[in-house]
C-alpha cells in the first residue's frame, strides 16, 4: 500500500471540505470592502456563519486524521462526542450520542476513538438529504461493538464503502472522495475492528466495529 498515495487523498479531501467555508469568507471580505449601510449586517453574519462551520470542521479533522491525543480514559471518548455533535450543528444531519458511548472501559484508547469518528463521517457520507445518525455500544461474548446507524429518506451507501468493508476495494482507484471508507477499514485493522455493513430498509443503514476481547 502506498502511504503516500493515501495521504495525499486525504489532504486533496481535507482542502475540498474546507474550500467551501473559506471561500465564503473571502468573498464576503470582498463584499464588506465595497458595501455600507444595512447590507453591511448581511455580510457580516455570513462571515460569522462561515468562520464558525470552518472552524467546526477543522476541529472534527483533526479528531479524525490527526495524531491520537489522550489514550485509557473516558476524557478522550467524551471529547470526540463533543466534537461530533459541534459537526452536525448546522447541517441537515442531527446526531444521537449518548454520554456513555462507548463505555469507557471498552474503546478508550484513541485508535479506537478514530476508528468511531471515521465511521460516523462515512455514516453521514449515507445522508444526502440529511436524517439522524444514532452512535451506541453493547458488551457480548465477541467483544464491544460500536455502531453507528444512518436513518433518513433516500439512504445512499456507496460502493466504496461496500468494497471497503468488504475488503476488496482497489487502492489504486481511490479518488478523494472514495478515500474516506478505506481510511475507516484501515483503522479498523489497526484496532483489530472486525468491520460490518447493515441495510435492513431503504431508509437506514448501520456501520458496526466489533473490538475483539474489549471487556
Amino acid at each position: 500500500m502506498d502511504d503516500l498515495r493515501l495521504t495525499s487523498l486525504l489532504c486533496t479531501r481535507l482542502c475540498h471540505d474546507l474550500v467551501g467555508p473559506v471561500g465564503a469568507m473571502n468573498n464576503g471580505m470582498e463584499l464588506l470592502s465595497d458595501t455600507t449601510g444595512d447590507f453591511e449586517t448581511d455580510v457580516i453574519d455570513l462571515l460569522r456563519r462561515s468562520a464558525g462551520e470552518a472552524a467546526r470542521r477543522l476541529r472534527f479533522f483533526r479528531a479524525a486524521y490527526g495524531v491520537p491525543g489522550r489514550t485509557g480514559d473516558d476524557g478522550g471518548i467524551a471529547e470526540a462526542r463533543s466534537v461530533a455533535q459541534t459537526f452536525f450543528e448546522e447541517s441537515k444531519i442531527t446526531l444521537d450520542w449518548p454520554g456513555d458511548t462507548p463505555p469507557p472501559a471498552a474503546a478508550a484508547d484513541a485508535r479506537s476513538i478514530q476508528l468511531l469518528l471515521n465511521m460516523v463521517l462515512c455514516a453521514a457520507e449515507t445522508l444526502p438529504r440529511g436524517g439522524e445518525i444514532a452512535v451506541r455500544s453493547s458488551a457480548g461474548a465477541d467483544g464491544v461493538t460500536m455502531s453507528v446507524a444512518a436513518a433518513g429518506p433516500a439512504i445512499k451507501v456507496s460502493d466504496a464503502l461496500r468494497t471497503a468493508l468488504a475488503g476488496t476495494g482497489d487502492f489504486e482507484t481511490l479518488d478523494a472522495r472514495s478515500v474516506q471508507p478505506f481510511l475507516m477499514a484501515r483503522l479498523a485493522a489497526a484496532t483489530g475492528a472486525t468491520l460490518g455493513l447493515m441495510q435492513p430498509s431503504p431508509e437506514m443503514a448501520e456501520i458496526a466495529a466489533t473490538l475483539a476481547g474489549a471487556p
